[in-house]
């Protein structure tokens, strides 16, 4: 997931989640399935038989079982990831069966009171589609928490190189090759603190090609 601002907000992603839940909270007891969502003789005999010659068991219940697309069945005390164009048997529960559109709802995190007004093959597009409603929920409070604090300064190009330096050095190339395209004849090394961290700068002091940076590298390359 990846987090943007216009401002440099001290934002830092939240450690801890909301409540945990299992499988056996989110699945519905076998009886009160619909028959359409269990396996047909032919699947089951199927999953049976991939489980004889990848030599694995179903120990515990409820499992999912995740069929990759090279034939290599998983067993999972979890869900693994929904997807919207996935096979239709790639997850079953417990070998036998689907999952119920209700219970795909549930794993992305939609309460109970989500209605579903399309077939059941658009609410599988859909849940695999979606993203994880608890997890986007606990990023924008903190995304929240984080914008109403103060903005951190942000550093311009000069600014990193007038920071407070820790070493620097010129490291003379030696290519022998001289042609007309090299663009460096020497990289210009800065090691300086910033944020708590160490950051390492390389800009180029002698400058053969006309960018950005040529005004910094001519000053730097004057200053060598």
């Amino acid at each position: 997931m990846l987090v943007g601002f216009k401002e440099n907000y001290p934002f830092e992603f939240p450690k801890n989640g909301t409540e945990i839940k299992t499988l056996a909270d989110i699945l519905e007891p076998d009886s009160k399935i619909d028959k359409k969502h269990f396996l047909s003789e032919h699947m089951l005999k199927k999953i049976e038989t991939q489980l004889k010659e990848q030599n694995k068991k179903i120990i515990s219940r409820p499992v999912v079982l995740h069929e990759n697309k090279g034939g290599n069945l998983g067993i999972h005390p979890h869900s693994c990831a929904l997807r919207a164009n996935g096979s239709y048997n790639y997850l079953t529960v417990n070998g036998e069966r689907r999952l119920t559109p209700r219970e795909m709802l549930r794993l992305q995190g939609f309460p109970d009171t989500f209605k579903m007004v399309v077939p059941d093959t658009q609410i599988r597009k859909q849940a695999g589609n979606s993203v994880v409603i608890p997890k986007i929920e606990a990023v924008a409070r903190a995304m929240m928490v984080a914008m109403k604090q103060k903005p951190q300064s942000r550093p311009s190009q000069v600014d990193l190189f007038n920071s407070k330096v820790k070493n620097e050095k010129i490291d003379m190339s030696q290519n022998s090759n001289q042609s007309k395209n090299r663009l460096f004849q020497a990289v210009f090394v800065r090691s300086f603190e910033y944020g708590g961290s160490t950051i390492r700068q390389r800009r180029s002091p002698v400058c053969r090609q006309t960018h950005s940076c040529c005004d910094i590298c001519r000053k730097h390359s004057e200053n060598a």
